[in-house]
């Protein structure tokens, strides 16, 4: 199950001899919600099996469009990227402190990408609901 991303919801027993039979699998473990068994002898249902009740959430609302900032590679002066990479001084502090050299390192780098390439703006204006912010709303009507 954990193989393929599956959760499974059900907690007790789904028989009246005490085992768990049944199975509610899902990879998507934000849309089930209220999972409850109840014993077949509470519903006057003539079976030895529990009955399994759930709420499935079906209605999904983006909160708001996303907007982010990303390097805009087609204005970018990549002749003077390159040459100012080359003239950095890339040996600057001997030290042990991997974490400061490499903080050090990357300042330099992206100040000086920062001077070739421009930013823009993105709207993600036509993006899926499951890569930004999900607002989950039950359905009315419940999915047994």
């Amino acid at each position: 199950m954990k193989d393929n991303f599956l959760r499974q919801f059900i907690k007790g027993p789904t028989r009246i001899v005490g085992n768990r039979l049944d199975l509610l699998l899902c990879n998507f473990s934000e849309v089930i919600d209220h999972v409850s068994t109840t014993s077949p002898s509470q519903n006057d249902f003539l079976s030895d099996h529990y009955l399994v009740d759930f709420f499935i959430r079906l209605k999904f609302k983006r909160l708001r469009r996303m907007q982010r900032k990303t390097y805009d590679y087609e204005r970018a002066d990549l002749n003077g990227l390159q040459n100012r990479l080359q003239l950095l001084p890339f040996d600057m502090t001997h030290s042990d402190d991997v974490e400061l050299c490499w903080s050090q390192w990357k300042d330099l780098f992206l100040a000086t990408v920062d001077e070739c390439v421009p930013m823009k703006v993105i709207r993600d204006t036509n993006s899926p609901p499951w890569t930004g912010k999900l607002s989950l709303h039950y359905e009315k009507n419940t999915v047994r």
